[in-house]
């Protein structure tokens, strides 16, 4: 049945939304209701699941009409690489298709992933974060450079470990590089001794190395 809807959007890898009496739901290609127009609002389908929204909270729905992740959200985004940005009291993160949270609810805003990153904001600064949820930056040949744990250093300066691929480096607090990802290991900060050489204690032993990752 193609006719008798108060309202219908275009079809979209097989299902179009449909309104009736206020409420929406979806048909298929052959015209069949496979949900029935009970929610306040719906999405496209995207990786099998749709959002819905129902009394102002929002979840997702399968293909089938079953109810995946539970009506419990004040907004949500699509589903992209598997992760959908959620918001919840003021706060956004990230749910897997599962409608597990990976990634806490701790971002001022956020948006969808795209091809493995997601542009996000905290404390009014916005930079990009990976599926893991873990900030990212990406040097001059545009390889992910992954930001890891916090170190405060005995003079209490703020650095951030990172990694690209297996190698190890160091970040400023505003994320530069200060020594280059050449370090295999993951190591701990003791003092940086001047802008160009920190003293650091990797698999036990305490070494001087420069912002080239070269041990002194």
């Amino acid at each position: 049945m193609f006719w008798g809807f108060d309202g219908a959007w275009s079809f979209n890898k097989g299902f179009a939304k449909v309104k009736k009496d206020g409420k929406w739901g979806y048909i298929n290609t052959k015209g069949e209701q496979i949900v029935e127009c009970k929610f306040d609002y719906v999405g496209d389908f995207k990786d099998g699941l749709a959002m819905v929204e129902k009394d102002g909270k929002r979840g997702y729905i399968n293909t089938k009409g079953e109810q995946i992740v539970e009506c419990k959200f004040d907004y949500v985004g699509d589903f992209k690489d598997g992760l959908a940005m959620v918001e919840k009291d003021g706060k956004r993160g990230y749910i897997n298709t599962k409608g597990e949270q990976i990634i806490e609810y701790k971002f001022d805003d956020a948006y969808d992933f795209n091809e493995g990153f997601a542009r996000v904001q905290k404390d009014g600064k916005w930079g990009y974060i990976n599926t893991k949820g873990r900030p990212v930056i990406f040097d001059e040949r545009k390889n992910e450079i992954e930001v890891l744990d916090k170190a405060i250093d005995r003079s209490n300066n703020t650095f951030y470990l990172s990694r690209l691929g297996d190698k190890f480096g160091l970040l400023d607090e505003s994320f530069n590089v200060i020594v280059k990802n050449s370090i295999y290991g993951k190591f701990e900060v003791l003092q940086r001794i001047n802008e160009t050489t920190f003293l650091i204690k990797i698999a036990g032993r305490e070494l001087f190395v420069d912002s080239e990752g070269n041990f002194r």
